[in-house]
């Protein structure tokens, strides 16, 4: 009786399986005939690499408030004319510092721009965050004990 079983059984899941291969290789060869390479092709034919790394390094990609002669000039001429435009403004620093509109005054913000510093790269900025996290004072002691050596790594 087993045996029986056994053989209509392989015989059945055999069948589905089959028909399983047939239906994908159905499917297969109804699909668009598109492969990476292809794709490839189809980008790589307008170069925009260079264009898109002179624009990120133009905008300051690298850099924590960038500063250049175009940025100068948005910030002028894109934040000061209207209020619309200060308002554009306005948001643009609520996304990079968060929003409190109590201690913010939109008069100054011409001021604000007027003074920021030069810039900094992002990495130095990661590393004075990964300090704070650390729980770590400046001279690399924990902060919440009383040793006065490093940390041994």
């Amino acid at each position: 009786m087993w045996k029986l079983l056994d053989a209509i059984a392989s015989e059945v899941s055999d069948k589905a399986r089959n028909d399983n291969l047939t239906a994908l290789n159905e499917a297969r060869d109804r699909r668009p005939r598109l492969y990476r390479q292809e794709l490839q092709n189809r980008t790589d034919d307008s170069d925009t690499d260079d264009d898109d790394t002179f624009l990120a390094h133009f905008l300051g990609a690298d850099e924590f408030l960038p500063r250049n002669t175009f940025l100068n000039f948005l910030s002028k001429f894109g934040c000061e004319l209207t209020t619309t435009e200060r308002k554009i403004c306005e948001n643009f620093i609520f996304l990079l510092c968060g929003f409190d509109a109590a201690e913010f005054n939109i008069s100054m913000l011409p001021v604000i721009l007027g003074h920021t510093p030069a810039g900094t790269s992002t990495r130095t900025l990661v590393h004075y965050a990964q300090l704070i996290r650390s729980e770590l004072g400046l001279n690399g002691c924990p902060l919440n004990t009383s040793a006065t050596d490093d940390p041994k790594m």
